[in-house]
């Protein structure tokens, strides 16, 4: 299963990566959306999990993206 997520949320995911030094799959993204399979979804949520206990701006992406990945927060892709 695919995981669609928008742009924003992947800017994130980028920079917290990068600010925690972390090494993350970095989704495909198209012009509008960027789009995780389910084995780089679980790797993201692993590695951001154990830095979520007692940062706000990590417990608030984790919880985001698993909103997406259970589609309670659906992103449509766009067609271009």
């Amino acid at each position: 299963m695919v995981t669609v997520i928008p742009l924003e949320t992947t800017d994130r995911l980028i920079q917290m990566a990068q600010t925690h030094e972390l090494d993350l799959p970095v989704p495909l993204s198209s012009g509008c959306a960027s789009y995780l399979s389910e084995e780089e979804m679980e790797t993201i949520l692993e590695a951001l999990g154990l830095l979520a206990t007692g940062d706000e701006a990590t417990s608030g992406l984790v919880a985001e993206l698993r909103d997406y990945r259970e589609q309670k927060n659906p992103v449509m892709p766009c067609d271009s």
